[in-house]
């Protein structure tokens, strides 16, 4: 049913569990399964992925698959984070159940999402300090 190495992961997962410092953090439920995948990134000036952790509820693929992609994605740019699809996962997992397929789709989806929140933070505090700025410029 699993291959020997999704087994090995889920039972050893890396980078589970959350930190304080994220600039980068999704939540996403699997509308069939219910799994709750939650990633935490932190991401240098120069959009490189400097750490990856995880928060998934779930089961042997959820917990292997989001193991895995914090490990792909650690010190990769985003762009390249962004660039991870299900054949990459499979190509280390080997297979998993068809009918669990779709958790591989939830994993990214949250790891996207995770990446997609660095961009609106990054994109507030730019208008903000715009902002700060041309008050600041006003009051002079």
């Amino acid at each position: 049913m699993y291959t020997q190495k999704t087994l090995d992961i889920f039972k050893n997962p890396q980078n589970a569990g959350g930190f304080q410092g994220a600039n980068g953090v999704a939540k996403v439920v699997d509308t069939i399964f219910g799994d709750v995948f939650k990633f935490y990134l932190k991401i240098n000036e120069k959009e490189v992925i400097e750490q990856a952790k995880f928060k998934t509820m779930g089961g042997v693929v959820s917990i292997a698959t989001s193991s895995l992609l914090t490990e792909l994605v650690t010190n990769l740019t985003l762009k390249e984070a962004k660039e991870i699809d299900e054949g990459d996962i499979l190509e280390v997992l080997g297979q998993v159940p068809h009918e669990k397929f779709c958790l591989l789709s939830t994993a990214i989806q949250a790891l996207g999402e995770a990446i997609q929140d660095y961009y609106d933070r990054k994109e507030k505090e730019e208008k903000e300090a715009k902002e700060k700025a041309k008050k600041e410029k006003k009051s002079k």
